[in-house]
């Protein structure tokens, strides 16, 4: 279990999906990130934290990371060959515009998963 908790949490937190998913991640887990992450200040540190923590997170942590994992895999199958051709190299805030900037010339598979998740095409 603790194994798939933290590709869970690797896989919630590594894709832009998670980056429009954190506003539910982060009242999901806000009683778990206020007692076992008070100094983490970002988001990485806050990924960090929650990955050393993750036996520690409330069942309710642990079900929004599961999905927002679930919708995290579901992008990048969707999208992976999409953003190696345009956004090779490109990570984070960068990695969000250029998927923003090119979301117009992804595939319709990509298309169709970016359509479930408007705040990844806003720039």
């Amino acid at each position: 279990m603790k194994i798939l908790m933290t590709t869970a949490i690797i896989a919630a937190f590594a894709f832009p999906t998670i980056a429009h998913a954190q506003g539910p991640l982060t009242k999901a887990c806000a009683a778990d990130l206020q007692s076992l992450c008070p100094n983490a200040a970002t988001a990485g540190d806050k990924r960090k934290c929650i990955m050393a923590n993750s036996a520690k997170t409330s069942n309710t942590c642990q079900v929004a990371i599961t999905a927002a994992s679930n919708e995290s895999s579901a992008f990048r199958a969707a999208c992976k060959a999409d953003i190696a051709q345009y956004c090779k190299g490109m990570a984070g805030q960068q990695r969000h515009q250029c998927v923003a900037q090119n979301a117009s010339n992804f595939s319709a598979n990509c298309q169709a998963e970016l359509a479930k998740h408007p705040t990844l095409t806003r720039q």
